[in-house]
């Protein structure tokens, strides 16, 4: 079990993660989805453990709760008196009404670094792409790939299976 907890390169992007990672959807407090609810103290409190734990990733989505699920991490962040440099919060950026355009995609970071308290998300997803046609989401020019860059600030995306990276 030590060895989940050891450090290892994320693939190519330069990122250190941990084997283990924290799901942040409960967070939010979803009991349609989980058959529980998740009192916002509780919420907190499980941020605060995680940062102060030897897992170094927290998963999150703008879409989980309406945003709770982040805003809840963001207070946790805040709580512990900010993020540590080798911690990593990975969230998914959301599309609305089917809009996953360079603006809803810019939009939906945006949200999430206000919620999260962020400057930089170093890692973003694109959350449930296979709603969405592959070779428009890919392709050079394509939907996802018009979404990245500075105004991100977010050094890659990736889906749940890798779909595009950007620089």
């Amino acid at each position: 079990m030590a060895d989940a907890y050891r450090p290892r390169l994320l693939g190519s992007t330069g990122l250190r993660v941990t084997a283990l990672c924290v799901g942040g959807g409960p967070l939010g407090s979803m009991p349609e989805a989980f058959g529980y609810a998740v009192p916002e103290d509780d919420a907190i409190d499980l941020v605060t453990a995680v940062l102060a734990s030897p897992i170094r990733v927290i998963d999150t989505s703008n879409g989980y709760s309406n945003g709770e699920s982040e805003r809840r991490i963001g207070a946790g962040i805040a709580r512990a008196g900010g993020l540590p440099d080798d911690f990593l919060v990975v969230t998914k950026v959301d599309a609305h009404d089917g809009d996953y355009s360079g603006a809803r995609v810019r939009e939906s970071v945006r949200e999430s670094k206000e919620r999260l308290g962020l400057d930089t998300l170093p890692l973003v997803h694109l959350h449930d792409p296979e709603f969405y046609d592959y070779d428009d989401l890919t392709a050079p020019g394509g939907r996802s790939r018009r979404s990245c860059g500075s105004a991100t600030r977010a050094r890659s995306a990736t889906s749940a299976s890798p779909v595009v990276t950007c620089t």
